[in-house]
């Protein structure tokens, strides 16, 4: 998480990039919650598209996709 963090600069680019590119409501609290629990499965999936496979999700949640 903290790679993905670094890759867009802050947890507000972040939350930024998620909304603009699909339209959701992520807050900075979101990315937050993520941090503590774990990326929820379908954000692991849009955080693929969102960075083209950088962040694949089977890096992201390697519980459920490997």
């Amino acid at each position: 998480m903290n790679k993905l963090i670094q890759h867009f600069g802050s947890q507000q680019k972040l939350a930024n990039a998620f909304n603009k590119r699909f339209g959701t409501n992520i807050r900075t609290g979101h990315i937050y919650y993520w941090i503590k629990k774990g990326i929820p499965v379908n954000r692991a999936k849009q955080i693929e598209i969102l960075t083209s496979g950088q962040f694949s999700r089977s890096y992201l949640r390697p519980d459920i996709f490997n």
